[in-house]
């Protein structure tokens, strides 16, 4: 049996409101619906998870095993049988081990948000770090501080905040500012979480709020304090500033801050961004594959926070590009599996392909990662992964693995961001019982980039 115990976190519930609600239900049976649309919550017992729809989050019995979707056609679209599974509490207990893969100039970092998978069938979140190592021959250059304000929201201007970001190493910290409102998109992150940064720019950018480019180049002035890169891609700024705008260049430039102006609109505007802000060191790989497949298969790269995926026979493979010395990406893939027998074994292989760009031999480096079928959906939430989910969570506000969490629907629900709090806050515990595992970085990245979404 499955009903529904809060249709709209986010329209009906504080993120406060809504735990204490999640909480509640731990200590108390399954929740049933009246007709009246009251709530009756019975003795405890019910065993279950909460499940993420596009009707909001509802309570799922584990004597209610769902049904596998057969599909008849491969060409028809990805289902998934139910929606996303979590713990009846809403906060996670347990964390990923990682499969790392390494080989002479790059490590792999994996992690799953599972080692239980659904006997009829789903999918599962997979966290990729990759790293790109300097060498002696290849030094890095030293670290930077780099804040973008971008005046515009075209495809040109977004294009040209993608290529400044990819010119970023480990170690350098970056912020982004819309001109329309002097508005905060992304606070001073690490460069590692690019994809998050990338994808809180691609949605925030404001249509409505007047345009204030000077007070922009002020803020971000004082977000770098003395030193650091302010790229500024504005087409008024470059061809035709105006008093304020060339009074706050000069305030930057006299704090040290070196500051670039470019025209999103120019030919050469982005040779001109890559000289401007240069990598963190030179091409090392000239290409990085990631090859998935499982057994049992098959198994397909549903969607990837950034780079191209393409549907292998049984697998799936994600081109990620060049990499340079220092680089280092964090990427969120949503991956399938196939329905099977419970207490069998799933297998998910992992392959590293990467050419090297001075001699353009590749290195390949392989791995797998295994998890167990099983037909309770309490244990499968109860073991999911809080690191992984958490991250995938902050990404899934901001459109990126949106139909991860109850499908693009989910947004008539008024989104996730009351959820994807929820799931940062388990993350900040966490990294208070694991603090060696890099938790509590990724948990205030997602707490400061959730704060600046509301």
């Amino acid at each position: 049996m499955t009903v529904a115990f809060f249709r709209d976190a986010t329209q009906t519930l504080g993120v406060r409101s809504a735990a204490l609600l999640l909480l509640a239900l731990t200590s108390c049976a399954k929740p049933v619906l009246t007709k009246d649309g009251s709530w009756v919550l019975q003795e405890k017992g019910a065993r279950g998870a909460t499940v993420v729809t596009a009707n909001g989050v509802e309570f799922h019995d584990s004597e209610d095993v769902p049904s596998p979707v057969i599909q008849k056609d491969p060409m028809d679209p990805w289902r998934a049988p139910i929606g996303f599974i979590l713990p009846k509490s809403g906060v996670f207990t347990k964390t990923s081990t990682p499969l790392t893969l390494a080989t002479q100039g790059a490590v792999v970092v994996v992690r799953s948000s599972d080692t239980r998978v659904p006997s009829w069938g789903g999918e599962i979140l997979v966290r990729v770090d990759v790293h790109a190592l300097g060498t002696g021959a290849a030094p890095l250059r030293d670290p930077e501080r780099v804040c973008v304000v971008i005046d515009g929201n075209d495809d040109a201007t977004l294009a040209l905040v993608q290529t400044t970001l990819g010119q970023l190493g480990e170690k350098d910290v970056v912020s982004v500012i819309d001109a329309r409102g002097a508005k905060l998109l992304v606070p001073q992150v690490p460069a590692t979480h690019r994809a998050l940064a990338l994808a809180a720019t691609a949605t925030r950018l404001a249509k409505d709020r007047p345009r204030a480019l000077a007070a922009s180049l002020t803020r971000g002035r004082k977000l770098l304090g003395k030193g650091g890169r302010l790229v500024v891609l504005s087409k008024e700024a470059k061809t035709s500033p105006d008093a304020a705008t060339l009074a706050a260049f000069d305030a930057a430039m006299t704090d040290g801050v070196s500051v670039g102006a470019f025209d999103p609109a120019a030919a050469d505007a982005e040779a001109r961004v890559r000289k401007f802000v240069p990598p963190s060191g030179p091409t090392t790989f000239a290409g990085a594959t990631l090859r998935f497949s499982g057994v049992p298969a098959p198994t397909h790269v549903l969607e990837a926070t950034s780079g191209d995926t393409v549907w292998t026979l049984d697998g799936g493979d994600l081109s990620l590009g060049a990499l340079h010395a220092g680089e280092t990406r964090t990427e969120v893939l949503r991956i399938t599996v196939p329905p099977w027998v419970p207490g069998t074994k799933f297998v998910l292989r992992i392959e590293a392909e990467l050419e090297d760009f001075a001699t353009g031999k590749s290195r390949n480096v392989s791995g797998q990662l295994g998890s167990t079928y099983d037909d309770d959906i309490e244990r499968i939430a109860e073991s999911r992964h809080g690191d992984v989910i958490a991250y995938a969570s902050a990404l899934a506000t901001m459109h990126r693995l949106t139909a991860a969490f109850a499908g693009d629907a989910v947004d008539a629900q008024g989104g996730l961001l009351a959820l994807a709090k929820l799931h940062s806050g388990s993350l900040t515990r966490l990294a208070k019982d694991f603090p060696d595992r890099g938790f509590a970085e990724d948990a205030a990245v997602l707490s400061a980039l959730l704060s600046s979404a509301e």
